[in-house]
């Protein structure tokens, strides 16, 4: 058994960061409306960067972060490493127990991120659709996917139509494998899987 989710652009809540430097339009968090000072499974956001300054932390969670817009950032982490994201569309592993602080290479930027408690394993990339009838990977009990549409437009096998800036999830609840097929599209995708480690 599987539970699906569509949440839709226009559905995503503003809100400031957890060390209120900036502000997010938060996609979805898990459990649902979970407070960022509280545990959560994962959260999935866009967040606008204008200034330089400090990340927030997130002990015992990992991060994934993607560049959406603008001319990109160097990251430089508290043990010296520094990491330029300045191409779109390039995932991006990182702990959020890091102490990180950002540096904007020219104006501001846009970014996505997936946060996710380490009691999870992450697979994450980009997924490029241009043909009829695509499966995924059948997905195990447990996982739960995140399909993220960046460009263009996919129509599910249900019929379901997702356009840009809206996020299919699917939790799959039960032992029985669990496939998604595309009707149509044309489309590039951020997906994550996110798998309970107990059971990798």
């Amino acid at each position: 058994m599987s539970m699906r989710r569509l949440i839709k652009a226009s559905e995503h809540r503003v809100m400031p960061w957890k060390n209120s430097q900036g502000m997010t339009a938060e996609i979805a968090i898990d459990p649902p409306e979970t407070p960022l000072d509280k545990s959560f499974r994962w959260r999935l956001s866009l967040a606008e960067v204008k200034a330089d300054g400090p990340f927030s932390n997130f002990p015992g969670y990992d991060r994934v972060i993607m560049l959406m817009g603008g001319n990109g950032m160097v990251l430089r982490f508290d043990n010296g490493r520094s990491e330029r994201i300045d191409e779109p569309y390039v995932p991006f592993q990182f702990s959020g127990d890091d102490d990180v602080r950002c540096w904007l290479i020219d104006g501001s930027v846009r970014d996505f991120n997936l946060i996710v408690r380490r009691d999870f394993q992450i697979s994450a990339g980009i997924l490029t659709l241009n043909r009829r009838d695509r499966m995924l990977p059948a997905l195990g009990r447990g996982t739960t996917l995140i399909l993220y549409v960046i460009e263009g437009d996919t129509v599910l096998d249900d019929g379901t139509l997702l356009n840009p800036g809206d996020t299919l999830i699917i939790n799959v609840e039960l032992a029985a494998k669990h496939a998604v097929a595309f009707q149509r599209s044309q489309s590039t995708l951020f997906m994550a899987r996110l798998t309970p480690r107990q059971w990798t």
